[in-house]
Parts: structure tokens; sequence; C-alpha cells
């Protein structure tokens, strides 16, 4: 058992120390990389490329073209920092939350019902429409993406919230129904 986990554990040495030498020989080029794709924002930058090298790192026993892969993590992470900063996204600590009142986690679970149950009601392309919308992108990208028009992608989205309006749910797109 000790034989098998001295093993283990010089394996994961060697992959750090593969992992810290790559690093070491490219971290400079990534951080032009990270700096160029955020246009310049040096603080921008250094947080993309640290969100890809914990990425990289996560998965690196399974890399095989690895400043390739690396590339392609920094041009995402890019983007969703992009898009948490054109549309004000924050990351919500859920941790943090305080549900200690009954009547907030029956309220929340509620919200949830109803959402499920509105989502249930679309066709699996309304459901991508909105799961698109929900990821931040424009109705021009969605469309795009789905090989339609932007009118037709509006069509949808009209159509996505009469049904959720028409819902029998006594939550409306997060809103109470008082009436």
């Amino acid at each position: 058992m000790e034989a098998s986990n001295d093993t283990s554990t010089s394996a994961h040495d060697q992959q750090r120390r593969e992992f810290e030498d790559w690093l070491s020989a490219n971290y400079n080029k990534l951080y032009l990389v990270a700096a160029r794709r955020c246009y310049g924002d040096r603080d921008a930058a250094v947080d993309v490329l640290h969100q890809a090298l914990l990425e990289i790192w996560q998965r690196w026993d399974r890399i095989e073209h690895t400043n390739s892969y690396a590339y392609m993590v920094i041009r995402h992470a890019a983007v969703q920092a992009h898009r948490r900063q054109q549309f004000g996204w924050q990351t919500i600590e859920t941790d943090s939350w305080d549900i200690a009142d009954p009547v907030d986690a029956v309220d929340l679970a509620e919200i949830r019902l109803a959402a499920e149950a509105i989502l249930r009601d679309l066709t699996s392309r309304e459901r991508e429409i909105v799961v698109l919308l929900a990821a931040g992108y424009s109705i021009v990208e969605i469309a795009g993406r789905l090989g339609k028009t932007p009118s037709t992608v509006r069509t949808q989205l009209q159509r996505i919230r009469q049904k959720a309006e028409d819902s029998p749910s006594d939550w409306r797109l997060g809103r109470e129904d008082r009436s």
C-alpha cells in the first residue's frame, strides 16, 4: 500500500515539475496573448492568465498539445471576462447566501419550480435560445449560432415571453403574481 502511495506521489511530483518547467518557459508568451486578448488591460490579463493556468493544471495529465490548448483556454477566459465586464455580470457566491429564514428558502424553491415548469413548456430550440441569452449572447450572435435571422430569434423570444406569462405558475419571470 505504501509503495503504491509513493508511486502516485512521485508521479504527481513529476507532473508538477513538468508543469512548472513548461510554465517558466512559456509564461511571458502566455501573458502577452492574454494582454492582447484583454486589449492591454494588465490586471484583466493577469486574471485571465491565472484562470487559464488553473484550468490547464487541472487537465495537465490529459493535454497533448499544451501550447495550443493554452491559447484556446486563454481565449475562452478572455471572452468570459469581457462578457462579465460588458454585461456587469458578477460571480454569485452561493456559499455566502444566508437562507436562515425558511420563508426565503420556500420562496426560492417556488421560483425554481416555476422556472422549471416554464422551461418544460418550451421547445428544445426555445430552451437553447433562453440559455444562450442567459449566457450573454446578443440576439445577432444567437441568430448566427443557430443559423436564423435576428428577426426570427426576436419572434421566438416574444413567444417564449408569452409562454412564460401564460404559465399557470404563481411566479412569472421572477415577479410574484398578486392578482
